[in-house]
C-alpha cells in the first residue's frame, strides 16, 4: 500500500467514527434534511423529465419524506423507491 492509500483508508475511518457518533445529534439535523430535501429533490425531476407533474413534497421531523406525483405513463419509472 502506498502513502495516498493509507490516508484514504485512515481518513475513511474517521468518517465513519464521526458519522456513528453525531448521527443522531442537533448537529447533524440540518444536514439529514438538506440530503433528505435533495434526494427527494432527484425523484421530482425524473418525474419533470418524464413528463409528469409533482403534487407535493413531504419532509417530517424525522427526516422521513414522502413524494406524490401525478399519474402518468412516466411514474414507472420516476418512482424508483429504495
Amino acid at each position: 500500500m502506498n502513502e495516498s492509500q493509507v490516508a484514504f483508508i485512515v481518513l475513511y475511518l474517521i468518517y465513519i467514527a464521526v458519522t456513528v457518533l453525531f448521527h443522531n445529534t442537533c448537529f447533524a439535523y440540518p444536514f439529514r434534511l438538506l440530503t433528505t430535501f435533495l434526494h427527494e429533490i432527484s425523484h421530482a425531476l425524473a418525474c419533470w423529465l418524464s413528463c409528469g407533474s409533482v403534487r407535493t413534497i413531504k419532509i417530517n421531523i424525522f427526516a422521513c419524506c414522502c413524494i406524490q406525483t401525478a399519474a402518468t405513463i412516466s411514474d414507472m419509472w420516476a418512482a424508483a423507491e429504495f
